[in-house]
């Protein structure tokens, strides 16, 4: 298989596992009405997703230094087909909490993989490489969520409530079973015998190789975590909040999370397509604090419309997140990359463990989810400025450090 058809097989992978959380997302509804589950339940449910992220991700950085990330990324579509079996037969609050921790482990060793294979094969355009894998899975939870979405409404008119959510997850569950396929009799042999650029070389001459000080990539954790908190607890949570302000039903709540995963994906498009003049810190301090502002708009007004409109815009902008982290990480600390990915979906995921069910309980206290949602606008905000103080130190140390080597000469 040649390098063409392996990159285009791990960004389908990438499509199809951001589309099993959203419909997990999208599904919440359904979750509640049939299982009977609190908000704060369901906070926890679509929390387990990211706990199993969080605890598995530098378990998978790991062994994927030291075995392979080809071999990493089948471990991890079998553990996806386990997981979403659980949730297809979930008939409790507890068997769906254990398919949902499932999906939420295989979907660190799936991501993980993915993205230092991607990385791997282009160690010289990461930034746009990544723009570009996470534009196109944006782009599938787009078209894919208001599909859910139309098919869950349809689903409980006609009350058709064992089939609802059983559906999609149960489509999902075929798809991966296809793609166990194609990574075991196709990618894991041609992976093995290409020559690869970049990190595998350097993984497979020093696989004991260790992180470099925490103080040099402490930031890339930092940030990860306030995109996670963004990004998760908006997209969680922004469906019920049509519904709250705006009355809205399912197929109108999902178009939000059509709308925000259509402007992240185009967004991160623009990136990948444009030779963009700024470095990855500029460019993520200007795109997170003007989305930032467009999501706290977008919260209040009092337009259905306009609100879908601010919330999808501040999306676009705010885009540049993701993969001016990851290239961060990855030009930063290229003979560590693997590890760092690990860390780096890590601490993505505490923000959703954190934020997901904190969410939810501010709603059981009575306040109003648009409130609960500057959540994710101060996060994004956050994410700008540290990345501007980011910048002033490291400026700062390289001024520090001119001026120690020109007094030593001297």
């Amino acid at each position: 298989m040649s390098r063409k058809w392996i990159t285009a097989y791990i960004i389908l992978i990438g499509i199809l596992i951001e589309v099993t959380w959203i419909a997990g997302v999208i599904s919440g509804p359904a979750f509640t009405n049939l299982l009977h589950l609190s908000n704060t339940q369901l906070g926890i449910v679509l929390g387990a997703l990211n706990i199993g992220l969080f605890v598995f991700s530098p378990v998978a950085g790991k062994i994927s230094s030291q075995r392979g990330s080809q071999k990493v990324l089948l471990l991890g579509l079998l553990g996806m087909i386990v997981g979403v079996c659980f949730v297809i037969i979930g008939t409790n609050y507890a068997i769906l909490l254990l398919g949902m921790l499932i999906t939420g482990i295989a979907n660190a060793f799936v991501i993980n993989a993915n993205m230092t294979i991607l990385a791997n094969l282009f160690p010289d355009m990461i930034r746009r490489i990544i723009s570009l894998y996470s534009a196109l899975y944006f782009g599938g939870c787009a078209i894919c969520s208001p599909l859910i979405g139309q098919w869950l409404k349809i689903s409980m008119e006609k009350g058709w409530y064992v089939l609802s959510y059983r559906v999609p997850f149960l489509i999902l569950l075929l798809i991966f079973i296809y793609f166990v396929i194609v990574v075991h009799r196709f990618i894991i042999p041609s992976i093995s015998q290409m020559t690869l650029t970049g990190q595998e070389k350097i993984e497979n001459k020093t696989e004991k190789e260790k992180l470099p000080g925490f103080s040099k990539w402490f930031w890339v954790p930092v940030l990860s975590f306030l995109h996670g908190l963004m990004y998760i607890v908006m997209v969680s949570w922004i469906s019920p909040m049509a519904k709250e302000r705006f009355g809205a039903n399912e197929f109108q709540g999902s178009l939000f999370v059509g709308v925000v995963t259509m402007g992240m994906g185009i967004g991160r498009l623009s990136i990948a397509a444009l030779k963009l003049p700024w470095d990855d810190r500029n460019l993520l301090s200007f795109g997170t604090i003007i989305g930032g502002l467009l999501f706290f708009a977008g919260f209040f007004v009092p337009s259905y419309f306009f609100s879908l409109s601010l919330v999808g815009l501040g999306s676009f902008i705010a885009s540049t997140s993701f993969p001016c982290i990851s290239s961060l990480a990855g030009d930063l600390f290229p003979e560590a990359r693997a590890k760092i990915f690990g860390y780096m979906y890590a601490t993505y995921a505490i923000g959703g463990i954190l934020g997901t069910p904190f969410a939810g309980m501010l709603t059981d206290w009575g306040i109003e989810l648009s409130w609960v949602l500057t959540i994710s606008a101060w996060s994004a905000l956050l994410i700008g400025a540290i990345s501007l103080l980011w910048r002033y130190i490291d400026k700062g140390m390289k001024e520090v450090s001119y001026n120690a080597n020109s007094s030593s000469k001297i």
